[in-house]
């Protein structure tokens, strides 16, 4: 009886001290490692919001600024055109039929020119109308603008209407036009209709991920406009699934907002989380069979962890957690550390579409700025001409001005299509073809420099515009030969392998210095005195719209390897 007692109170102590072992790694085993996994989880969800509420914010004053800009532009180009005697002597004698089809035929032109403004017109005070471009039958004319708005635009020197005309609606520019000789007197009103769509296309090219909400509220809080990346329907989600970034169009009173879902922003956290929540699992249930054995290995690695997770937290996304034991927190760091690079990575993209949008302003605004004088040169040069002149070397001289200043013109509109970048026009292309027609372009230039190109590209095809993949190759290949300083030169045009998915052109140029290798899609950065800065700054661009990925690797004296990664082969991928 003694020994049964004492054997059933040994069964009941050994009980007592299994359970003991489980509650206390349940405790400092399990409990810990859940905590971390969602402790990691928010503050690399707080180190992503805070990063991505500023590159945000950054990117929508810059297409604000540029929807400014661009109404800035517009109005600086109503006053002159309202200021033009032409157009005042117009209003004085239009009664007569004077002037008025020597104007139309100007004003055809200028707005074709201008590709901005869907109609110009004028009015009298009386809301009659003296001419409009393009033309139109008498019963269409009635219903171009109201009365009631020609009325009260007339009591102002200049006014901003918005009408329901087409999907997009319009944007009426209205100035008064004075008296040629008191201009104190009005005569007349000109009328700039432009569709919606030129403004908010700013908005519209701004792509940070899929399932964004873009939307443009008026001063009145009318709709004018909102796109969804993706077609996700924000009526079946609540506001709190969303993470939403405003700005405001001082010059129009729109406010703008991108609202982004929380689980585009935080896709790889909650991957994340779900990973941590795994291996928090099998690494307890491991603990619970090796004791204190597996207790001391998983400490050290899991401080590591925790001090990896806080300096992503606090910003330093090039900290890389290295862990020598323990394979499922091995993982677990490798995670944390795709993680990080995932975000840099955003980070750095947001940075150059930043720039990108910065350097479409400027280029807009230089291009606003020459323009008008170029007009006015032509205008002037071509009342010359038209005065008698004998000599046919005068005449010659005037014709070959025109002909420049229609050149300068196709320039200046060039930067203009660069600040609005022409959407591509994309078709299944032969990736070797098109190499061999850049380098056909620049087969002068090989010759000239006695640089050898080995292309071992095999046929394949890709889905892209191939107009504008003709210009990244030439780009890249231009850099390549300038980076080439000596005799000997070389440049190897190869396939990564037989799938064709990553196109690789290769030089032995001087390289780029580390130190330079962040910089070198920055606008107007050049390495070369000949250089404007703007031919990677263009082929980042061009890329990004033909779903092309570009890495770059070079380093002083060693040549540079750029790398074109594919990321659809045809118009289905």
């Amino acid at each position: 009886m003694f020994r049964r007692i004492n054997k059933t109170k040994i069964k009941i102590l050994n009980l007592s001290l299994k359970w003991r072992i489980i509650i206390f790694y349940f405790f400092f085993g399990f409990i810990p490692l859940v905590f971390i996994s969602y402790y990691s989880f928010f503050i690399s969800s707080k180190s992503i919001s805070s990063t991505t509420e500023k590159q945000v914010k950054e990117l929508m004053n810059g297409v604000s600024q540029r929807m400014d800009a661009f109404y800035y532009k517009i109005k600086g180009d109503i006053y002159q055109l309202s200021d033009n005697p032409i157009v005042q002597l117009v209003f004085l004698q239009f009664s007569y039929s004077q002037r008025v089809q020597y104007l139309w035929d100007k004003l055809a032109k200028y707005r074709t020119n201008s590709v901005n403004y869907d109609r110009i017109s004028l009015y009298t005070p009386t809301a009659e109308l003296v001419l409009t471009t393009p033309k139109v039958n008498r019963a269409e004319s009635k219903r171009l603008v109201s009365t009631s708005i020609i009325t009260d635009a007339f009591s102002r020197d200049f006014s901003l209407y918005r009408i329901n005309r087409g999907e997009a609606g319009s944007l009426l520019f209205i100035k008064r036009v004075y008296d040629f000789e008191n201009n104190e007197e009005p005569v007349g009103l000109v009328v700039y209709e432009i569709s919606n769509d030129m403004f908010t296309d700013f908005l519209d090219q701004v792509d940070i991920g899929e399932g964004i909400v873009k939307s443009i509220i008026g001063k009145n809080g009318e709709k004018i406009y909102e796109h969804n990346e993706g077609n996700v329907n924000k009526s079946t989600l609540s506001d709190s699934s969303f993470v939403k970034y405003s700005t405001n169009v001082s010059s129009l009173g729109w406010d703008i907002s991108i609202s982004i879902p929380e689980k585009v922003l935080f896709e790889d956290i909650y991957n994340l989380r779900n990973k941590s929540l795994f291996f928090s699992i099998l690494v307890a249930l491991i603990a619970f069979t090796s004791a204190l054995f597996f207790i001391k290995r998983i400490l050290v690695p899991i401080r590591k962890v925790i001090d990896g997770t806080k300096r992503f937290a606090e910003g330093d996304l090039d900290y890389h957690i290295n862990l020598e034991t323990g394979k499922e927190l091995k993982v677990l760091s490798e995670a944390f550390n795709n993680m990080a690079q995932q975000l840099q990575s955003r980070q750095n993209e947001l940075i150059q579409t930043n720039k990108l949008v910065s350097l479409g302003l400027l280029s807009a605004s230089i291009a606003h700025e020459i323009k008008n004088p170029l007009a006015g040169i032509k205008t002037s040069v071509q009342a010359i001409s038209k005065r008698k002149i004998y000599e046919s070397s005068e005449r010659e001289i005037l014709n070959n001005v025109t002909s420049e200043v229609d050149r300068l013109n196709k320039i200046v509109t060039e930067m203009l299509n660069f600040a609005k970048p022409v959407p591509s026009v994309k078709s299944n292309v032969r990736i070797d073809a098109v190499v061999e027609k850049a380098l056909t372009f620049l087969a002068n230039d090989l010759k000239n420099k006695k640089v050898k190109v080995y292309n071992r590209l095999k046929p394949s095809e890709k889905y892209l515009d191939e107009d504008q993949f003709l210009q990244i190759l030439i780009n890249l290949m231009l850099n390549a030969l300038a980076s080439i300083k000596t005799e000997g030169g070389f440049i190897n045009i190869h396939q990564e392998n037989d799938s064709g998915e990553v196109l690789i052109i290769e030089d032995n140029g001087i390289g780029i210095p580390e130190d330079k290798l962040d910089k070198i899609y920055d606008p107007f950065f050049s390495m070369s005195k000949e250089g404007t800065g703007l031919g990677l700054s263009v082929v980042y661009s061009l890329a990004k719209q033909n779903n092309i990925d570009i890495e770059i690797d070079s380093a002083e004296n060693a040549g540079t390897k750029v790398k074109l990664k594919f990321k659809g082969d045809n118009e289905n991928g």
